[in-house]
């Protein structure tokens, strides 16, 4: 992928936030446990989290409430399952901290049994259903099983769109009202084929709190247990999105303003080191 495009949509055109403390990813988990708790439904990393006092422009990955854990809990570290492909462990509990090389995460929404098993570098913590660095600047890959693409994420007029393929996912994303997005780029990551592309929230408004839900919803997953969604303008997210085994899935990419080329690359690394299981693979 192009790494001077990523970095400057993510990193440079990404709102200005207060810089986030150290073991990020445990704590932005906690917060979203917690916000889990007042809402129904689903609720997203894509929030302007506030993590030990200062305010962290995250705009990630969601996670489902079928995988949600009482933040007030420790998590049990030690991963409870393998897969074949490569035989790497999931991803334990949020806030531990990962050991480098292979290890397997698992999609938010239904889960058909799609496992990605991913290099992750030193320095990053898992979030349990995301993968996100351990210290500022704050970095993240999460992984949904996509079903629905809002046509407008404000008001929701329109409803959500169904989507069941990559090309339906970009098309849904190009036609959204309000975001706006690059062109999508044919790509193949482990042999399946997909497109590639980013999304920019709107820049011109102070936020989303005069919206239906207090926020701009993006997208759901299958089974309508995440969602995700942004509070920050001019948010940019990139997004690798692949058709596997009957089902669009889509690799959610976000780098925080200061984040150097190194760490850009790194990202693109992770997701690009990408070896998928699928039930029919065995």
């Amino acid at each position: 992928m192009n790494t001077d495009e990523l970095r400057g949509l993510l990193a440079e055109r990404a709102t200005d936030a207060g810089a986030p403390p150290a073991g990020l990813t445990g704590e932005v988990h906690q917060t979203i446990g917690t916000m889990r708790r007042r809402r129904t439904g689903a609720v997203v990393l894509g929030l302007a989290a506030v993590v030990s006092g200062a305010v962290l422009a995250v705009n990630v990955v969601p996670g489902s409430s079928s995988r949600s854990s009482d933040p007030v809990d420790q998590p049990d570290p030690t991963p409870s399952r393998t897969v074949t492909k490569g035989d790497a462990p999931v991803m334990p509990g949020a806030g531990v901290v990962l050991d480098p090389g292979r290890w397997t995460l698992l999609p938010d929404g239904d889960d058909p049994g799609v496992r990605a098993v991913v290099d992750i570098p030193e320095g990053y913590e898992s979030g349990e259903w995301f993968v996100g660095s351990a210290t500022a600047p704050f970095r993240a890959i999460g992984l949904w099983n996509i079903a629905r693409v809002f046509e407008n994420g404000c008001t929701h007029e329109g409803g959500a769109v169904r989507v069941d393929t990559a090309a339906e996912v970009a098309a849904a994303l190009e036609a959204q009202q309000l975001t706006t997005t690059t062109r999508p780029v044919p790509l193949t990551l482990d042999g399946y084929d997909g497109l590639t592309m980013t999304l920019t929230a709107p820049s011109d408004r102070p936020g989303f709190s005069s919206c239906k839900v207090d926020r701009l919803d993006i997208f759901d997953t299958a089974g309508g247990d995440g969602s995700r969604f942004m509070e920050t303008p001019g948010g940019v997210d990139h997004y690798w999105i692949l058709d596997i085994d009957g089902n669009a899935y889509l690799f959610n990419a976000y780098a925080a303003p200061g984040t150097t080329d190194a760490q850009v690359e790194e990202l693109a690394a992770i997701v690009e080191s990408t070896r998928f299981s699928v039930p029919d693979e065995g």
